[in-house]
């Protein structure tokens, strides 16, 4: 009778132990499929956290150089950016706004160039034939279209993206202690002080990765705008301002920002689509091998195969947002592993700091 009670008992054990892993599996998935469903707006609050990382170091910056309090330092950085950003508008935006029409007018003309160099040959030929409208191809390009832009594919997705980002920025950098505090809830007490460490760290190296991209994209824009102007390829301005734009995402965005400058070089001469390409390529030799050593100085290195890796994983499951905000998500991840795996499991505590400033 012993004996079959212990038996009764292991069993009552192992079910109890099968039932709690089915629960555990079961809140898992639940856990990973809302994930899945909310994963643009989580990257749009994400983006949101960065605006918000760099409002708040601008204004400690600004609160310990200028001795005001760091709400109304925050006010006055606010206030600074929405200056410059009328400036622009002001003395910018109308020749700016011009050429960008004229760029979308003119694309199309670059693009039916190189469809006609294209069908000059036979395989070109039967390349446009599997491309025309209403073929599989067609349909595949357009499906996989419509699943990168995501939530931002609509005019009011757009809006409403912006409108959270600046909230969710904006509130943040004026209280950050009090997210910061309920997030650190979430933890046991023995653990506080270390997610507390953890945090400081992740927002350090965003700070610095954002001041780095900021620079970068400033001098790109004003190098592509100046050569190709020097080069007199049209619409130059405009096309600086989107290059400067698309260097927001490392190395994809630079290569993408070259493709309107070439079609736009088409439609004038062939001669000018080598002058294109060689100016691409000085500037983002300039950028890679003179401008970025100096920022990096002080500023995030993130490693370049790790960086195109994650941006086409994350592309790849998360569609454009993942391929922008790729960079600053892994870096954070590389952060959260080093400290909590590397150092705190493993105990190596000489463990590399390239990314942290």
């Amino acid at each position: 009778m012993l004996k079959s009670t212990k038996e009764d008992g292991a069993g009552a054990g192992g079910s109890t132990a099968l039932t709690r892993l089915l629960r555990n599996s079961i809140l898992t998935a639940l856990g990973v499929l809302l994930l899945w469903l909310a994963a643009d707006w989580l990257l749009i609050l994400f983006a949101g956290i960065l605006l918000a990382i760099l409002l708040r170091g601008l204004s400690v910056w600004l609160s310990t150089h200028t001795r005001l309090p760091i709400r109304w330092a925050l006010v006055a950085v606010v206030v600074t950016i929405l200056v410059i950003a009328a400036g622009i508008v002001y003395f910018i935006a109308p020749n700016a706004s011009q050429q960008l029409d004229q760029l979308v007018q003119q694309l199309p003309l670059g693009v039916h160039r190189i469809e006609q160099e294209i069908a000059g040959s036979s395989w070109g030929r039967s390349l446009l034939q599997e491309l025309q409208p209403g073929s599989e191809g067609h349909g595949a390009v357009r499906a996989a279209a419509g699943h990168i832009f995501g939530v931002a594919s609509t005019t009011f997705g757009i809006l409403a993206a912006f409108i959270v980002i600046i909230f969710v920025g904006l509130y943040l950098a004026a209280e950050p202690d009090i997210y910061v505090s309920g997030t650190i809830r979430l933890f046991p007490l023995h653990r506080r002080s270390r997610i507390i460490e953890l945090l400081h760290q992740i927002a350090h190296t965003l700070r610095w990765w954002l001041i780095g991209r900021v620079i970068s994209m400033t001098a790109i824009g004003i190098m592509t705008a100046l050569g190709l102007w020097l080069i007199g390829v049209h619409l130059a301005l405009a096309l600086g301002i989107l290059a400067g734009l698309l260097s927001f995402v490392p190395y994809i965005g630079s290569v993408s920002s070259a493709i309107p400058a070439i079609l736009i070089a088409l439609t004038q001469s062939t001669g000018s689509v080598l002058y294109v390409i060689v100016l691409y390529v000085i500037i983002h030799v300039v950028e890679g091998y003179i401008l970025m050593p100096l920022v990096q100085r002080k500023t995030v290195h993130m490693p370049p195969a790790l960086t195109l890796s994650m941006q086409v994983v994350l592309g790849a499951l998360l569609g454009i947002l993942g391929v922008a905000l790729a960079t600053p998500l892994t870096a954070s991840a590389v952060v959260a592993i080093r400290m909590l795996y590397v150092e705190d499991v493993l105990h190596d505590r000489n463990a590399g700091k390239s990314i942290d400033g």
